[in-house]
C-alpha cells in the first residue's frame, strides 16, 4: 500500500473517527475495549465507544474537532497537488509518520476523561435498571463506585486477564514517560519553527509535522492517563469473547510469533465493526514483520 495513502488516512480518521463510533456486536455495552493479538506477547487494544457518550458540552471535544479537520483538510490538498515540492513533502512525512510505534495508536484510540460521559448505575427496588435508557454523566460529577465497569473483551486461548493486565499496566507507563517526553519536546519545536513560516516559498514543513505529533503525542499520554485511571479504579472488567477464538483459530497452533495477518484484520473489523482500528493494526502488523526480520538478519549474521 502506498505510503502516502496510509498517511492521508490517518489523518483523516484523526478528524472524523475519534469522537464517534458504530454499534458493535455487543450494544449493551456502550463503552468497551477489545484485545487484539498481534504477536504471542503484544496485543492491541482499542477503545470503542457509543457515540452517545461524546461530551458534546466539552470545549476539548468542540475545539479538537475543528482543529483537526483543517490539518486534516491542508493535508488532502497537499496530497492531491501536482507540484513537485508538496509531492516530495508528503513522501517525507509519510516514511516519518509509518515510524511511529503502533502503540501509540492504542492509546489515542481512548479519549480524554472530560471528552467522554460514562453509564452510571441505576438499579431500581428490584435490583433492575430504572428504565432502559442508560444514565449518562461526566466522569467529574460521579463517585468511582457510581460507575458501570469498562468490559475488556479477549481470547481466552491466546491469553489470560493476568498477562493482559500486564500489558495494559505496560501500555501506561509508556503514555507517562515516553509520549509525556515526546508531547513536550513537540511542543518546544513548534513555536521555534514559526520563523520558517515567514518565508513565504518555503512551506512550514517543520512546524506542521511538529504540530501534528504535539497533538498525536498528547492524545497517546492523555489516553493513557485515562487508561491509568480505569485500572486503578478496578473499572476494568476482563471477559473472554469466543468470537476474537474464532477469529483467531487459524493462527492458534502457529509457531510464528505473529498472530495476526491481513485477513484476520478484515475479519477483526466486519466482526466487531471497529472501522477505527483497521489502519493501528495493519500498521501493527507492518512494523511487528519488519522488527523480526529485523532479529532474523542480526542473528544470520552472527
Amino acid at each position: 500500500m502506498n505510503q502516502s495513502v496510509l498517511a492521508r488516512g490517518q489523518l483523516v480518521k484523526l478528524a472524523f473517527k475519534r469522537y464517534s463510533s458504530s454499534c458493535s456486536h455487543n450494544d449493551k455495552y456502550l463503552a468497551k475495549i477489545y484485545a487484539f493479538p498481534i504477536t504471542k506477547d503484544k496485543s492491541y487494544l482499542h477503545f470503542e465507544y457509543n457515540e452517545k457518550l461524546i461530551n458534546v458540552n466539552s470545549p476539548l471535544v468542540k475545539y479538537e474537532n475543528k482543529a483537526v479537520s483543517g490539518a486534516a483538510n491542508l493535508w488532502n490538498k497537499m496530497q492531491q497537488s501536482d507540484k513537485p515540492v508538496n509531492q516530495k513533502i508528503v513522501r517525507f512525512v509519510s516514511r516519518f509518520i509509518e515510524r511511529i510505534p503502533w502503540t501509540e495508536d492504542s492509546l489515542r484510540s481512548i479519549p480524554s476523561r472530560s471528552a467522554l460521559l460514562r453509564q452510571v448505575k441505576t438499579h431500581g427496588d428490584d435490583g433492575t435498571h430504572a428504565d432502559n435508557s442508560p444514565l449518562l454523566k461526566p466522569a467529574t460529577a460521579v463517585d468511582g463506585e457510581e460507575l458501570e465497569g469498562i468490559p475488556v473483551f479477549y481470547p481466552a486461548h491466546l491469553m489470560t486477564p493476568v498477562t493482559l493486565a500486564k500489558e495494559i499496566d505496560t501500555l501506561c507507563h509508556q503514555a507517562t514517560t515516553y509520549h509525556k517526553k515526546q508531547m513536550l519536546l513537540t511542543g518546544i519545536g513548534v513555536p521555534l519553527s514559526l520563523p520558517i513560516a515567514l518565508v513565504p516559498v518555503v512551506p512550514n514543513v517543520p512546524g506542521f509535522y511538529l504540530a501534528y505529533r504535539f497533538y498525536c503525542n498528547t492524545k497517546a499520554y492523555i489516553g493513557g492517563l485515562h487508561l491509568d485511571l480505569f485500572n486503578k479504579n478496578k473499572e476494568l472488567i476482563y471477559k473472554d469473547e469466543p468470537l476474537l477464538d474464532d477469529v483467531y483459530e487459524s493462527v492458534r497452533e502457529n509457531e510464528d510469533d505473529i498472530l495476526l495477518n491481513e485477513s484476520i484484520v478484515q475479519q477483526l473489523v466486519d466482526t466487531f465493526k471497529v472501522d477505527g482500528a483497521r489502519t493501528g493494526l495493519l500498521k501493527a502488523l507492518r512494523q511487528e514483520i519488519h522488527a523480526l526480520e529485523k532479529i532474523e538478519e542480526d542473528q544470520k549474521k552472527h
